[in-house]
C-alpha cells in the first residue's frame, strides 16, 4: 500500500505527459483548419490521466479499509495535495506539448526523463532512507512532496506537512505559470511547422 500511494501520483503525472507530448502533433487540423483553443488539448491529457487516478485512488482506498480496517480522517487533505499534482501536470503538459511540435523526437526523451524522475522519487524506498545532504534536493522534486503527503493522509492517519506542501504548492505554481507562458508564446509558429 505504501508503494502504490508513490506509484498512483507518479502514474498520473506520467500518463499525463506521455499523451500531452504528442497532442498538438496529433491533432494537425486543431492546428490548420479550425480556430480551437489549443491550450485546452493537453489539459485534457491531464484530465484522462486524472481519472485513470481516481480509478487507482479507488483500488487504493480499498486496499486500505481491506488491510487496515479503517479510512482516516485525515484523508479530507487529498483534494489540496491532487490540486499541487493537477497544477505541476498542467505546466509540465503545457511544455512538452509546446516542444513536442518543435523537436519531433521529444517522445523518447520525455520517456529516459520520467524514469530518472521514477528513481529520484521516494516510490520504492521511504525518504528517511536518504542522506540528509541529498534529502534537500529531492525535496525539490514537487512529486516527493505530493507522495509523502498522500502516504501521511491515506496510510498514516496524519496531516501532511503543511511547510512542504506550501513548498510543493509554490514549486507547482511556477511550473504552471512557467509551462502556460512557453505554450502561448510558441503556439503562433504551431501551423509553419505542422
Amino acid at each position: 500500500l505504501i508503494m502504490f500511494c508513490g506509484l498512483v501520483v507518479f502514474n498520473i503525472l506520467s500518463e499525463s505527459l506521455n499523451s500531452a507530448v504528442g497532442v498538438i502533433v496529433g491533432n494537425p487540423n486543431y492546428v490548420k483548419k479550425v480556430v480551437f483553443p489549443l491550450e485546452i488539448l493537453p489539459v485534457s491529457s491531464v484530465l484522462t490521466a486524472l481519472f485513470l487516478g481516481f480509478t487507482w485512488f479507488a483500488v487504493l482506498l480499498v486496499g486500505v479499509g481491506l488491510f487496515m480496517q479503517k479510512i482516516c480522517l485525515s484523508i479530507v487533505c487529498l483534494p489540496f495535495i491532487l490540486l499541487i499534482l493537477v497544477l505541476c501536470c498542467c505546466g509540465l503538459a503545457w511544455l512538452v506539448a509546446a516542444l513536442g511540435v518543435y523537436i519531433r523526437d521529444l517522445p523518447h526523451v520525455v520517456g529516459i526523463l520520467l524514469q530518472v524522475l521514477f528513481f529520484m522519487t521516494p516510490i520504492f524506498y521511504p525518504i528517511e532512507m536518504v542522506p540528509a545532504a541529498f534529502r534537500s534536493i529531492l525535496l525539490l522534486n514537487p512529486l516527493t512532496t505530493i507522495v509523502e503527503a498522500v502516504r501521511k493522509v491515506v496510510i498514516y492517519d496524519q496531516w501532511p506537512d503543511w511547510a512542504d506542501l506550501g513548498v510543493g504548492f509554490l514549486i507547482s505554481i511556477v511550473l504552471f505559470q512557467a509551462g502556460y507562458f512557453v505554450f502561448m508564446k510558441v503556439k503562433r509558429g504551431f501551423a509553419d511547422v505542422l
